[in-house]
């Protein structure tokens, strides 16, 4: 047999107390303290010990600095109380975090580069020392010329220049030599 129940006689379970607009608010204020005040002059400082590092150890230290910025999150959140809180401070911290991803990679690649330049920069010296030490010897000399020439070549081709319109960035200019 079935009965029927109405439904203002059926318990209905409690619905959770939603937070005042003042208690959001609140939330807001402590979770953008938090960042402002904490997060944000750690992060400058993280970010500014990366910017002074140079050639491959800028490109050798990028992980570590997105570990380090997502711990420093990390280790902040916790500490603000309520979970509302947490997640908005963690929401503001992952936006700088963003904010800052292309000016570390455009580092990166900048101190990259002015290092592979100061290595090719080094073979090219080491081979040209080489040809005059050798200098007697024809083949010691063609061999280090032509070590050079494939290096220029290498850097050139990676800079976009094409080979047989020779090494120079405008179209129509040949290499002297």
């Amino acid at each position: 047999m079935t009965f029927f129940v109405p439904d203002h006689l059926i318990a209905k379970p409690p619905k959770p107390n939603k937070p005042s607009p003042e208690a959001i608010r609140a939330d807001e204020v402590a979770a953008t303290e938090a960042y402002a005040l904490i997060f944000a002059p750690a992060l400058r400082r993280l970010l500014r010990d990366f910017f002074e590092l140079k050639g491959r150890d800028a490109r050798n230290s990028l992980a570590s600095v997105w570990e380090a910025a997502a711990f420093l999150r990390e280790e902040i959140a916790p500490q603000l109380p309520g979970t509302l809180r947490q997640a908005l401070f963690r929401r503001l911290a992952n936006d700088r975090i963003k904010l800052e991803q292309p000016r570390i990679r455009r580092h990166v690649a900048v101190e990259e580069a002015a290092w592979t330049e100061e290595v090719a920069e080094a073979f090219l010296q080491e081979q040209v020392a080489d040809m005059a030490e050798d200098w007697a010897d024809q083949a010691a000399v063609r061999q280090a010329l032509a070590n050079g020439q494939r290096e220029i070549a290498f850097h050139g081709q990676e800079a976009g220049h094409h080979r047989r319109r020779g090494l120079s960035p405008r179209p129509g200019w040949r290499a002297c030599g």
